[in-house]
């Protein structure tokens, strides 16, 4: 959410948000939640992108 205050500029349709509950600040990006839920979610962002 920070970041989009950051990026005011970037189109609503380009911002993203997932809040994942259950994880701390490494759990983010490591374990199960990563690999299962947010890594997929990004990519998916991602492959928007170049459609």
């Amino acid at each position: 959410m920070a970041a989009h205050d950051l990026c005011s500029s970037l189109p609503q349709s380009m911002k993203f948000q997932h809040v994942q509950e259950g994880v701390g600040h490494y759990g983010i990006f490591n374990g199960r939640r990563w690999r299962g839920v947010i890594q997929p979610k990004i990519a998916e962002m991602i492959r928007s992108f170049n459609d």
